[in-house]
């Protein structure tokens, strides 16, 4: 059975508190998840950071509760280049994972989201339909409500009983039918399942000092290179529980958006990332 490296960045700063939490809930269930189902996998984690952190992943993740769970954490500090100012860049971390995994495929997901059992049923199949190399895997994402008490108090088969019960809307629809990159992308950066050969070949995420739309970029590329695209659709879900109505931070300028979107245009033609 091929191995599967999940791959995510995080950084816990003010409006992201309970974020320590949801990395928690991740691995927790991540590595649940795959020895239930006798997926081989590694976790792989960079926590992005400068002064704007207001704790950090090891106030959350005890010594204890790391055992036994191959994972592998790293810390960037924020030198690379952030022109917009935002919270943390998500490429140049989730890059430094990906030169780091060993897996036959890489998973790339933000660092809230929570996968079903169907989506470890899919990962250990080892007969058709089954994952393929030189693939792009995208999948639908369901928005969660907010839990009665503290995401704290919950732990991970607690929480996905939550999940399961409580989706109030699917986040990207049009991957069940796209008629293009962008309905693809929509949504994407919540998860990208790819073999690692080609995630290299396409040089990761683009580091370009952009936050809004390096997900479509990916999808872009990927594109470009001829590489099959697959939306995967029920009964395999990924939950994104909402945030709490009390979040009051924003992650970066709100009027950069259009020219981030502008240079992602830029990509049309490229054949990597980088």
């Amino acid at each position: 059975m091929p191995r599967v490296s999940f791959i995510t960045s995080v950084k816990i700063c003010d409006g992201y508190e309970d974020f320590g939490h949801r990395v928690k809930l991740y691995i927790e269930d991540i590595s649940r998840q795959c020895r239930r189902y006798g997926v081989t996998y590694e976790i792989l984690i960079s926590e992005d950071i400068n002064e704007k952190n207001t704790k950090f992943l090891s106030d959350y993740l005890a010594p204890e509760f790391l055992k036994d769970k191959n994972i592998t954490l790293f810390q960037l500090q924020q030198t690379y280049y952030n022109p917009y100012g935002h919270n943390m860049l998500e490429a140049p971390n989730k890059n430094l994972c990906l030169k780091h995994a060993r897996g036959d495929y890489v998973c790339i997901t933000s660092a809230d989201v929570l996968m079903n059992n169907s989506f470890y049923e899919l990962l250990a199949r080892t007969e058709e339909p089954q994952l393929s190399k030189n693939a792009f895997y995208r999948f639908l994402t369901y928005a969660v409500s907010v839990p009665d008490n503290p995401i704290e108090t919950y732990d991970s088969e607690m929480i996905m009983k939550h999940c399961a019960h409580n989706t109030t809307s699917c986040c990207n629809e049009r991957l069940r039918n796209p008629m293009g990159i962008s309905d693809i992308a929509s949504k994407s950066g919540d998860i990208m399942l790819m073999d690692r050969e080609n995630w290299l070949k396409i040089k990761g995420f683009p580091e370009c000092g952009i936050f809004y739309h390096t997900d479509y970029i990916v999808c872009l590329v990927v594109a470009n290179n001829r590489i099959p695209m697959y939306g995967v659709l029920d009964p395999i879900k990924v939950y994104e529980i909402e945030q709490p109505p009390s979040r009051s931070a924003k992650n970066g300028r709100p009027n950069s958006e259009p020219e981030q979107w502008a240079f992602a245009q830029t990509f049309r033609d490229k054949l990597c990332c980088n």
